[in-house]
């Protein structure tokens, strides 16, 4: 067995996250459908002595669903 009780104590990493998200979905017809989604993270990191890891990022993806 793994002893894992003293993983938090080697970094003292402080992040705060905030993600935000909408998706859609467009049926065409009974068996098409098309998809997409945006996403948005932000990071902020309040203790950045290896790298600064402060920033946002915006995610689109698109699909296309059928049916069979």
């Amino acid at each position: 067995m793994f002893d894992f009780s003293l993983t938090n104590t080697y970094s003292d990493l402080d992040l705060t996250r905030i993600e935000a998200g909408v998706n859609l979905r467009y049926e065409v017809s009974k068996r098409l459908s098309l998809l997409g989604e945006y996403r948005w993270i932000d990071l902020d990191d309040e203790a950045p002595y290896l790298g600064d890891l402060t920033g946002s990022v915006s995610l689109y993806s698109i699909a296309v669903g059928y049916r069979f």
